[in-house]
């Protein structure tokens, strides 16, 4: 990633709310999974690490541990907050936007039958 595209990244991550707060159980697997589903769907997302958490771990070395087990690109770390980027699967995406296509054609063939039926 080059420093232009980081620089821009690191400007939207300061204005987006924290989706995941991280406490005094630390990374947990149920955390981690929900990190990974924030950041499949957004790409960008900010974690916030609350100070029960920081009695007990480091933040920096937690965020670099997050990020490389979602296998994402820590893009700024200040204070309690990281910001991490992970590029969506494109082909995804397209796949889960035809589906929902179906799922309005279809809908919208069973309310036209309906009006007509009355």
């Amino acid at each position: 990633m080059n420093q232009e595209t980081k620089k821009r990244l690191k400007q939207k991550g300061r204005q987006i709310e924290p989706i995941v707060r991280v406490g005094k159980n630390g990374l947990t697997a149920t955390v981690v999974e929900q990190i990974n589903k924030a950041i499949s769907k957004k790409e960008l997302i900010k974690i916030k690490f609350l100070k029960s958490f920081l009695e007990q771990y480091d933040k920096k070395e937690s965020a670099n541990k997050l990020a490389n087990l979602l296998e994402a690109e820590l893009i700024d770390q200040v204070g309690f907050n990281a910001v991490l980027y992970k590029r969506a699967n494109k082909r995804i995406k397209t796949q889960e936007n035809k589906k929902r296509m179906r799922l309005k054609r279809s809908k919208s063939k069973k309310t036209k039958k309906k009006k007509e039926g009355r």
